[in-house]
């Protein structure tokens, strides 16, 4: 490897559009290659495409293009919230040789729910070599590796409970509808069926903490129920009337020994709540964190992708979750 990190796009939307300007922005990367399935994107220039000047770097239909002619040694994965959706892309990336750094929410802790992919993956990147990490800003850090930060300065925890409050009216639409905001409470739960509506990878939080905290899970337990308007509420996006879903209200539950021994608790909504983020541990000291005005989710998980890069390549082949490595830390500037 050389001393600036080589870096290989996979997905160009939104959030990896944002990593990709990040990346360029470090001293210490360098992006080298990129991947995207839209035509419209297929063949431009990487740093055009966000309004820059051109990097010389053009986006390719497929991770074989791509290659021809760059040799990265991790790539950024971002297209996808569910690991089966996105196991094709992660195994071929592994296949070429790539370390990789995702943004999938299932595989944060793909041992939960998904055993026999996790062993896959976990089998295939050792034979090759490499690293395979999911990350992200929760989960990723707020709702598990905050927590257990935090946990540090405990002798002992009893309990833990974490509050994640968004005001949702302030995002990008693609998140304001993933919020249920705008829909009849029962269009609300048949999307929450089918899973356009929920925050994925909060089981997988809670197995985190559960891991690092030495506790042994009986069960996870989840729930997403509408948050319905009172009085109309609109945004740049949607509008709301009364009896609509303002949002969701989202609950993870670990129980222990029988016992509801960790809470993971987000709400996203558009009627401008004040937002924040909170960890309360039970514990010796207790501890009671808020964040004031929350985490801005899409900033954060643009900075835990970027800003543990260095870590996913120094770590042993093999798949990592957050436990196995260190806290990811900013670039001073």
């Amino acid at each position: 490897m050389t001393d600036s990190i080589r870096v290989l796009h996979y997905g160009i939307g939104h959030v990896g559009g944002e990593i990709a300007r990040l990346v360029h922005r470090r001293p210490d990367m360098t992006s080298v290659a990129a991947v995207d399935a839209d035509p419209s994107k297929i063949g431009a220039d990487l740093g055009m495409l966000f309004g820059d000047d051109a990097w010389g770097i053009f986006v390719s239909p497929d991770l074989k293009s791509a290659l021809q002619d760059a040799e990265a040694d991790i790539a950024i994965h971002t297209t996808g919230s569910f690991l089966p959706q996105v196991v094709d892309q992660l195994e071929e990336l592994i296949e070429a040789g790539l370390n990789i750094c995702s943004t999938c929410e299932d595989l944060s802790y793909p041992a939960l729910k998904r055993p026999e992919l996790a062993r896959r993956l976990d089998g295939l990147a050792k034979s090759k070599g490499v690293t395979i990490h999911g990350t992200g800003v929760n989960p990723g850090f707020i709702m598990d590796k905050f927590v257990l930060a935090i946990s540090g300065v405990c002798q002992e925890v009893r309990h833990v409970r974490v509050e994640r409050i968004v005001d949702a009216s302030k995002r990008r639409p693609p998140l304001q509808l993933k919020t249920g905001a705008g829909l009849s409470p029962e269009e609300f739960l048949a999307q929450t069926e089918t899973g356009a509506v929920r925050h994925a990878g909060y089981q997988e939080a809670v197995a985190l903490i559960a891991a690092g905290l030495g506790w042994k899970l009986d069960r996870v337990e989840e729930t997403v129920k509408p948050i319905i308007a009172t009085e109309p509420v609109s945004t740049d996006v949607l509008s709301v009337e009364p009896g609509q879903s303002l949002g969701l209200h989202q609950e993870a539950r670990g129980f222990v020994a029988g016992r509801p021994l960790i809470e993971l608790i987000l709400e996203m909504r558009v009627d401008r709540p004040e937002g924040y983020d909170r960890v309360v541990l039970d514990g010796i000291p207790p501890m009671d964190v808020k964040v004031i005005g929350g985490t801005h989710g899409d900033r954060a998980t643009t900075a835990v992708v970027v800003n543990s890069l260095a870590s996913v390549l120094a770590a042993k082949p093999g798949l990592a979750t957050i436990l196995d490595l260190p806290l990811a830390l900013g670039w001073g500037v």
